[in-house]
């Protein structure tokens, strides 16, 4: 038998026994290996940046200072602020953020556990888009899960106050008929009517109809005498922030609402894009231990 009909007797058999299928499956296997050590597990300590939006495009949550700059990306009602705006380190697919309050579940945790689940799998370094939500928060009873309040918000027309706050606000000490004009709403003043050591008193003035902006939203102001009240412009469905627990308003009366706390996100599901980086340093430390 000559050479060349050597090697395709041997090429036939080769074939025959599958081996050449088996040689190009552990090519293939090869080169999967060579990126396997990218591929975020289970366990990998790892940093995530993200931005999390409502449906509607408001920014719920974010990590990007550079995304709160952009004027056409609005916040949500429910944006919650952060004290540095950079990675935040989670565990991958442990369904762990950072603690709760008691028994209801804040915004950054709830969010954090959902990020924890949906990054395993990924590939670090790429970015990902997901819908996340939450169940109901489970074991709260009526008082726990519901909050009611009134709409309407006295302020005295007369008020004392200290005068060592006033200097630092002003830079200069008060003087009975000094007007202070508010920066943020305009129709809205206080004039100094009294000075002693101690105290001051002075009197706030508004503009019916003003309207001014309240930590549950926006308030129209009105002339009621000795004092303005200010009614709260709420409506069933709208989505309150109360610190880091979020609510949903149920009930609207003429002059009380009620909010359920009963789920972390205020029974919306979130849009959130996201890139997630292994944290080497703190998993090879955890290798060593």
């Amino acid at each position: 038998m000559n050479i060349n009909m050597f090697k395709g007797t041997v090429l036939s058999l080769l074939i025959s026994l599958g081996v050449i299928i088996s040689i190009t499956g552990c090519q293939t296997a090869n080169k999967n290996i060579v990126t396997e050590h990218r591929v975020i597990k289970a366990g990998d300590k790892v940093t995530v940046d993200f931005t999390c939006r409502l449906k509607d495009g408001g920014i719920v949550m974010t990590t990007d200072a550079d995304v709160l700059k952009d004027e056409n990306k609005a916040k949500a009602g429910i944006f919650l602020p952060l004290k540095e705006y950079e990675p935040i380190p989670i565990v991958a697919g442990s369904g762990k953020g950072g603690p709760d309050y008691g028994k209801l579940k804040s915004l950054e945790n709830e969010i954090l556990e959902e990020l924890s689940l949906v990054v395993a799998g990924m590939e670090e370094g790429s970015s990902a888009s997901f819908e996340i939500t939450s169940e109901s928060t489970l074991g709260l009873n009526e008082d726990e899960r519901y909050l009611s309040l009134s709409r309407v918000r006295r302020q005295p027309k007369k008020q004392k106050v200290n005068p060592v706050a006033f200097e630092k606000s002003q830079g200069r000490a008060p003087v009975p008929g000094d007007i202070v004009l508010s920066e943020e709403i305009e129709g809205v003043s206080i004039t100094v009517v009294s000075v002693t050591e101690k105290e001051m008193e002075v009197r706030l003035e508004a503009k019916e109809g003003t309207m001014v902006y309240t930590p549950l939203g926006k308030g129209t102001i009105y002339d009621a005498g000795d004092y303005y009240k200010i009614i709260i412009d709420i409506h069933e469905g709208q989505l309150i922030r109360s610190g880091v627990i979020v609510g949903r308003v149920t009930v609207v009366e003429e002059d009380r609402f009620t909010i359920d706390y009963g789920h972390p996100f205020g029974y919306e599901t979130l849009v959130c894009d996201v890139m997630a980086k292994k944290d080497r340093t703190a998993n090879e430390k955890e290798d060593k231990q």
